[in-house]
C-alpha cells in the first residue's frame, strides 16, 4: 500500500511543478516559475535574476499562454516525462505547440529540468506590428 501512495503522491507533486510553470510562466509571477524548475533548467542563474530576465524577454514578445492541457505522465523512478498541448500568443500571433517537459526529484521535491517544444504550429497575424 505504501508504493501505490508514493506513486500517487508523485503524480500529484510532477502534476504540481507542471502546473505552475504553465500557469505562470510569462506572467508577472516568474518567481513561482523559479521555484519549480532546477539550476540547469535557469542556466546556472539565480532564481531572481532568471526570473528578472526571462520575465523581461517575454514580456518583449508579449508572450501570454493561453491555454494548457496536460495530456500524459510518466514517472520513472526519479524522472518523470509530461505532455502538453499549449497554445500561446505573442506579437507574432498564435501558437500552438505540444510541449515534453523533463521533471526530475531531488531533495526539494520535484522540479521541471528541461523544456522541448515539438509539433510548433504558427498562425501570423495578418498585419505588420
Amino acid at each position: 500500500m505504501e508504493r501505490v501512495e508514493a506513486v500517487q503522491d508523485d503524480d500529484v507533486a510532477v502534476h504540481e511543478a507542471v502546473t505552475i510553470f504553465i500557469t505562470y510562466y510569462g506572467t508577472a509571477d516568474m518567481g513561482k516559475v523559479a521555484d519549480v524548475v532546477t539550476p540547469n533548467f535557469r542556466d546556472g542563474k539565480s532564481k531572481l535574476e532568471w526570473a528578472y530576465y526571462t520575465g523581461s524577454l517575454l514580456a518583449a514578445f508579449a508572450y501570454e499562454r493561453l491555454e494548457n492541457e496536460i495530456t500524459q505522465v510518466v514517472i520513472d523512478g526519479d524522472e518523470a516525462y509530461v505532455h502538453v498541448r499549449a497554445t500561446i500568443e505573442t506579437f507574432i500571433g498564435l501558437t500552438e505547440q505540444d510541449e515534453l517537459f523533463r521533471v526530475v526529484k531531488d531533495s526539494d521535491g520535484w522540479k521541471v529540468d528541461a523544456l522541448e517544444i515539438v509539433n510548433e504550429k504558427i498562425h501570423k497575424h495578418s498585419k505588420e506590428l
